[in-house]
């Protein structure tokens, strides 16, 4: 028996090419796949991006009108109560004057009559 060593074959240049070009093309691969699916992202986040904005834009419109009607609605009472305060000042020198009214009336009651000449009335003649 002879002894031989059998020598490793050493890989080829054209073998390297490959194994290289074959590790390039699963990490392209790979890399096309994230793309893929950072874009898909991207895009999911974009909707919703819009999606949030319009709602933004909306609930903005619904508090300036909230605002609005609070602002409307404060004038109003605002208005009332100096309504209120004026017919409560009216009441009162109404009030005064039935008051005064009625001392008049009373006082012109309790009077005696005067005729035309300002004389007051005679006593009947009793024969």
């Amino acid at each position: 028996m002879a002894l031989k060593r059998h020598r490793a074959e050493a890989p080829s240049p054209q073998q390297e090419f490959q194994k290289v070009a074959e590790v390039q093309a699963a990490e392209i691969q790979s890399l096309k796949d994230e793309k893929a699916n950072l874009e898909s992202n991207f895009n999911t986040l974009k909707s919703e991006h819009e999606r949030v904005v319009h709602e933004n834009k909306i609930l903005k419109r619904a508090v300036t009108i909230q605002q609005e009607r609070q602002n409307h609605a404060s004038t109003e009472i605002d208005a009332a109560r100096r309504f209120k305060v004026d017919a409560e000042d009216r009441i009162k020198k109404l009030e005064q004057v039935i008051l005064s009214l009625r001392y008049h009336l009373q006082t012109q009651q309790s009077m005696p009559t005067y005729d035309f000449m300002g004389f007051p009335p005679c006593p009947p003649d009793v024969y």
